[in-house]
């Protein structure tokens, strides 16, 4: 085990970390017995889902409950951590998505991951035998063949439905099969489980022509449901939700719908929500009708800060993960006593503020923080140690962002539509003069970016099938009609020369006035990213400073501002509505290719390339406004990509707003 001093912010998916359990048994008891209660009651008409609502202040350990839970439970239940999107009203379809990546994960102490042990205990206990053996049984079934497999699906099947009659037959058949296909067709089914849309690859490998239908998001989580109940329930745990509170009621509302749709809806689930104590008093359950609040709170717990006695055992188990020479000597040592003295009985004490402190005095600072500097110097001091932790916090979420990028495009996916806006929406809090609104309904995937008076509309083209991203762009010209809209589509996921029918309407679009098409490099969207989940965190007073206390969501947004402000503002400038104050607008009929004169002579000296001619390198057609752009971002000026693009025989104009790189030059 590492060091219990080398993190101070718990990893909800840890399996080696100090646990006090008697510290808030009473939230951890509460959701363990109604996990017991669902399994207990799986094959019974009358199961039931449950919910238990947890709140806490800061630091009090509401991720590391996550965390104890799901070490405690290890294969007997499968824990989901959903967290809320920024400014995007949650929805089925993202706990569908989230609940079936959640079951890729094994528990801990387990090789199989969460959905073999579903599998495996549901159809052992639909041929009576032992459910707690799941991959026992799985392993028996692949060594009988083919047809033993089959014909254990079809009986499962049939009693599914006998005994739950409002699941989805095709969906539970498709969830059964997973243990037992090649890994390119597992990893297809998983997508298509997970309500996502496959590409036309995956399709094909699972026989099916389209993805799952939206009306079937509901059924495909009551059948989840019942299913898990028999080995591993569901526990959905609803974390960091003070970042719901906002100027639009509707993400309330909306998070009380989903809620209320799971714990009605669906049987055998255990919906956990957990939020800061004094937001949820303050800012959420006002808003809450009463029978919301029925459904809500159902059950609340209140986790409570260590006692004194508690933080003398919390400082003794994590002395004694230390080696014997490594171990500080004696009680309550790295500590003076006096220090410790104060630090046991001080109110609003966190564990987290005890461990930090128990860092710095192993460094050898055992002075107390005071509240208040006393000097300039003083305070110039804290200011600067506090943007040094606040610079050591953002790489580490930055480095988290590369990570799920990487993982997504190694699966050939980009990031869901709604975490992207939700990020938008976050870089946009730290721009100075826009604003992003999202969409609502089906339509989560589209948003609008306001400024000043007006505004443009953002289609995010995330789709890998050609059929679903011809038929955004066919949305999109539609809209142009009497709008300015940006498609917005990860470069990463690229668009296949097999995707003619997508390729020309690119090249339309391109062409149109009040129309762009962006792609938002690897580094834009880890940025974005990070953004939304530094601020998420700020919000949820998850962001520790050099004290251990949770630093105030005001001053981690001020630290980002100042530093990344000009950073947030360049990823939304190419969305934003409208040409450069010093730009002459296009006309809107600009001239025909043949028809177009150029805009200056090129001299026999053209230039070799630089910004602006990578940009178009790239994009191969562009607007001149966005190649104009995009350089900037490598430090262009507009003069000088004007002129760039005017010297370089390569670069062809089509009227003034419209450029395209030619294969060869001579000529426009």
């Amino acid at each position: 085990m590492r060091s219990p001093f080398e993190r101070e912010i718990a990893d909800p998916y840890a399996a080696d970390f100090v646990d006090l359990e008697p510290l808030n048994a009473s939230a951890s008891d509460a959701i363990r017995a109604r996990i017991d209660e669902v399994r207990r009651r799986a094959t019974e008409p009358d199961l039931r889902s449950a919910s238990v609502t947890v709140l806490g202040p800061a630091g009090a350990g509401k991720t590391h409950l996550f965390a104890r839970l799901r070490k405690s439970c290890g294969a007997r239940a499968s824990f989901v951590l959903l967290r809320p999107e920024v400014g995007v009203e949650t929805s089925l379809t993202h706990v569908l998505a989230a609940a079936v990546d959640g079951l890729k994960r094994p528990p801990p102490g387990h090789e199989d991951s969460l959905l073999e042990c579903i599998v495996g205990s549901f159809l052992a206990s639909v041929r009576g035998a032992p459910a707690s053996f799941p991959r026992a049984h799985l392993a028996d079934l692949r060594a009988r063949g083919e047809a033993s497999i089959e014909e254990a699906v079809e009986e499962a099947l049939e009693l599914a439905e006998r005994r739950f009659p409002e699941i989805d037959a095709e969906w539970l058949a498709e969830l059964l099969r997973v243990p037992f296909r090649p890994a390119p067709a597992r990893r297809a089914a998983m997508v298509w489980l997970s309500g996502r849309e496959p590409n036309e690859l995956d399709l094909k490998r699972l026989g099916r022509t389209e993805r799952l239908a939206a009306a079937a998001v509901l059924p495909a989580l009551r059948t989840l449901g019942v299913v898990a109940a028999v080995g591993a329930p569901l526990v959905l745990v609803f974390d960091q939700l003070e970042n719901l509170a906002s100027d639009d009621d509707a993400l309330v509302h909306a998070h009380a719908r989903v809620v209320a749709d799971l714990v009605d809806g669906v049987r055998g689930l255990v919906v956990v929500q957990m939020a800061l104590d004094a937001e949820w008093e303050r800012r959420i359950r006002p808003l809450l009708t009463q029978a919301e609040r029925a459904r809500l709170e159902a059950r609340v717990e209140l986790m409570s800060l260590p006692s004194a006695e508690e933080r003398d055992e919390l400082l003794r188990l994590w002395l004694s993960v230390l080696p014997e020479d490594e171990r500080p000597k004696p009680f309550p040592a790295p500590f003076s006593e006096a220090r410790w003295g104060e630090l046991r009985t001080r109110p609003g004490v966190t564990p987290r503020a005890i461990l930090v402190a128990a860092r710095r005095a192993m460094d050898g600072d055992d002075a107390p923080s005071t509240s208040e500097p006393s000097s300039d110097e003083a305070r110039a001091d804290r200011a600067e140690e506090l943007s040094d932790r606040l610079e050591e916090l953002w790489s580490r979420e930055l480095e988290r962002a590369r990570e799920v990028h990487d993982a997504l495009a190694a699966e050939g996916r980009g990031v869901d539509a709604e975490r992207l806006v939700g990020a938008l929406v976050a870089a946009a809090s730290l721009a100075s003069d826009v604003k992003v609104d999202v969409a609502r309904g089906r339509q989560r995937h589209d948003a609008r970016l306001v400024r000043g008076g007006g505004h443009v509309t953002l289609m995010l083209v995330q789709a890998v099938h050609p059929r679903s991203v011809a038929s955004s762009l066919r949305h999109a010209a539609e809209l142009a009609v009497d709008r300015d809209v940006r498609v917005v589509r990860q470069a990463a996921l690229g668009v296949p020369p097999t995707w003619k029918k997508v390729r020309a309407q690119l090249v339309e679009l391109r062409v149109m006035p009040r129309v762009e098409v962006l792609e938002l490099t690897r580094d834009q969207v880890c940025e974005l990213l990070a953004i939304h989940d530094f601020l998420a965190a700020a919000r949820s007073q998850d962001l520790a400073g050099p004290d251990g206390l949770p630093i105030a969501e005001a001053e981690v947004r001020a630290w980002l501002a100042a530093r990344d402000r000009s950073r947030s503002e360049r990823l939304l400038s190419p969305m934003r509505l409208g040409a450069d104050a010093d730009e002459e607008p296009a006309p809107k009929g600009a001239a025909s290719p043949r028809e177009a004169p150029p805009p200056k002579e090129a001299p026999p000296e053209a230039s070799r390339g630089g910004a602006g001619r990578a940009v178009l390198e790239r994009l191969r057609l562009a607007s001149v406004d966005r190649v104009v752009r995009e350089a900037a971002l490598e430090g262009a000026s507009r003069p000088s990509v004007l002129e760039e693009l005017r010297r370089d025989p390569r670069v062809r104009w089509f009227g003034r707003s419209i450029v395209w790189l030619s294969e060869t030059g001579g000529g426009r």
